[in-house]
């Protein structure tokens, strides 16, 4: 598809979805946030979204998929150095793929396993080879579709100095890259981690090649298995899924049934016409004051659910 007819990812999906899900903006308090277009019966599948971008943790960089986060498969024959894909991803978005798997990632991958194994700004890395192969070739993938997402207003003199360090460690991967340092700077790194930092989804994949072999119940079985041990968790942003809210009672549940990067986000219980769609941004079981705190320092705002409002009452 060329630029002349590309059409934004959250247009094409609202569209696509529109059966179940419908988007209102200027919500007070809120912003934007998904709301249902009918009545939803619980357990009804609302919607299945493939992410923007996604990474596996480095110490699964040489195990999973690049693509897809799949972590057992036979590599194809493209996957090299860098980044490996499965049979279904590697001709997908291939000259993409293709800057990626040839990239020196090791100052960035260093980068973030002596920072608490961060997951950030390996995202930022794909969305990086998105934009430096947009803006020299006229690729069709588009990193200007993050943004779409809400993000945080970051002055140039309070940028983390993390956030310069893990930069200064993207460019020196990108230093074999021609053209690369007039395509990316500062401030489009900023904007873009600070999309992220209030967006990504953690994607929780059972490692299946950590489990014992000879289950007898078969690989479905093993994906029903909460095996605290066998699970990691990658990340990925996504774009209509980024545009729920939070709740602390949810109505909706969020999933990764395929064992892969594809989210599905199921009702919870059973959903009324024009009432929101939410998700729980963390632990809806944890202790109230520690929810608040949770949210106050990843994404800003303080929870005014009913289940906060009563549990806050009663302290």
């Amino acid at each position: 598809m060329g630029s002349a007819s590309y059409v934004p990812r959250l247009s094409r999906l609202l569209a696509e979805n529109s059966r179940f899900v419908t988007l209102f903006q200027n919500i007070p308090g809120l912003g934007r946030g998904l709301f249902a277009a009918t009545d939803i019966p619980q357990g009804t599948v609302i919607l299945e979204e493939v992410p923007l971008v996604s990474t596996a943790p480095v110490s699964k960089k040489q195990s999973w998929c690049a693509g897809c986060l799949r972590p057992e498969f036979i590599a194809d024959e493209k996957s090299h150095h860098g980044a490996i894909y499965c049979p279904s991803c590697a001709g997908n978005g291939e000259s993409i793929r293709a800057m990626y798997a040839g990239i020196e990632w090791g100052p960035l991958h260093s980068f973030c396993v002596e920072h608490g194994n961060q997951k950030f700004p390996l995202l930022v890395s794909e969305l990086a080879c998105m934009k430096v192969r947009e803006d020299i070739d006229g690729g069709d993938f588009r990193s200007s579709d993050m943004s779409s997402l809400c993000h945080v207003n970051v002055q140039r003199d309070l940028i983390p100095q993390e956030w310069r360090d893990s930069f200064e460690a993207l460019m020196a991967s990108f230093d074999s890259i021609s053209g690369a340092r007039d395509c990316l700077n500062l401030s489009w790194y900023v904007d873009m981690m600070s999309r992220i930092h209030v967006n990504a989804f953690r994607v929780d994949i059972v490692d299946v090649g950590s489990l014992l072999i000879g289950d007898k119940g078969g690989y479905s079985a093993l994906l029903k298995e909460h095996v605290t041990a066998a699970r990691e968790s990658g990340s990925a942003v996504y774009v209509l899924a980024s545009m729920l809210n939070h709740s602390c009672i949810p109505n909706v549940g969020v999933g990764f049934p395929r064992n892969t990067h594809e989210i599905r986000l199921t009702a919870e219980r059973d959903i009324s016409q024009h009432e929101q769609l939410c998700v729980s941004y963390i632990d809806a079981d944890a202790p109230v004051a520690e929810r608040q705190q949770m949210l106050e320092f990843s994404y800003g705002f303080r929870c005014e659910c009913e289940k906060c409002r009563e549990e806050m009452a009663s302290l």
